[in-house]
């Protein structure tokens, strides 16, 4: 396994360039120390694995715990992207070469904090993800379908003349996936609700966190493929992912759809999982490696 700086240029033989043939993590810094690290860690190795890249943690661990040690910013994100390496004529891989890791640093987005407190405007998304079980789950560098997503949200935002964050995504059978950016939680009653993930999307590390949350701590929920219309008596809708922790969902504005209890639900939350992340240090389960 080669680390490279963020300076060096990427090689037009790399399989990610050529290919996305690589996996990537997205982290938080926060006063020079990654947070959820050993999540992080954990994830890029199995999803290295499932697409037979093989990374060496302990090696990988180093040489984040280096970069992000020298920032100097209170918050910054740290893009973590493997590569399966370089070469290899067409798709078929060079069994010589070493999978290749780069790290980019870019600044916290400031208007996280104003969304936490106000709540997410989203639309339904037309473009669809596609069904593929051995893809299911990882944060793989093919990110298309998230870019196509992306132009929807920019162009919804400019025939509403409105802000728009973000957007429900379902899969090419209607089901209910994620949104461009994250994993997505609902509330009916007393019981949540996440889609299942073993056909399509990213098993991001929030949402993993969370439903371990809900395990430790006997809180029901359930797993599931919904339509998207199942959002429509939800008193509580959320979306996670590692940079903005627990984010309400304020409306689905091309359906009307209004959550009035999510703000005060997700700062419940980010409180919590805080304490929670605390509580698992001493079993090692969410601890920072290093």
């Amino acid at each position: 396994m080669k680390i490279l700086s963020q300076q060096s240029p990427v090689n037009t033989n790399d399989r990610a360039f050529n290919y996305g043939d690589g996996v990537f993590s997205t982290m938080l810094v926060k006063q020079g120390k990654v947070e959820l690290m050993s999540m992080h860690i954990a994830r890029l190795v199995n999803d290295a694995a499932r697409l037979g890249i093989a990374i060496e943690p302990k090696q990988l661990c180093d040489a984040i715990v280096s970069d992000a040690t020298a920032l100097t910013q209170d918050r910054a994100v740290l893009k973590v992207h493997v590569s399966a390496g370089e070469g290899g004529r067409g798709y078929a891989r060079n069994d010589n070469a070493s999978p290749i890791v780069r790290f980019s640093v870019n600044p916290y987005p400031a208007h996280y904090d104003q969304l936490k407190e106000s709540g997410l405007t989203l639309i339904c998304a037309k473009t669809p993800l596609a069904l593929q079980p051995a893809l299911a789950g990882l944060k793989h560098l093919n990110r298309l379908e998230q870019v196509l997503v992306k132009n929807e949200i920019n162009a919804a935002q400019s025939a509403m003349r409105q802000d728009v964050d973000d957007a429900l995504v379902c899969d090419t059978q209607g089901d209910l996936v994620e949104t461009s950016v994250g994993n997505l939680f609902w509330k009916k009653a007393h019981k949540w609700f996440t889609p299942a993930l073993d056909k399509s999307g990213v098993n991001g590390v929030m949402r993993q966190l969370l439903i371990r949350y809900f395990t430790a701590k006997g809180i029901a929920f359930e797993e599931v493929k919904s339509p998207i219309d199942t959002l429509v008596d939800a008193s509580a809708v959320l979306v996670t992912n590692a940079l903005m922790g627990v984010m309400p969902v304020k409306v689905v504005v091309d359906q009307g759809w209004a959550f009035d209890d999510s703000v005060s639900t997700a700062k419940s939350f980010n409180r919590v999982l805080d304490e929670f992340i605390i509580e698992q240090k001493n079993d090692e389960v969410v601890n920072e490696v290093g």
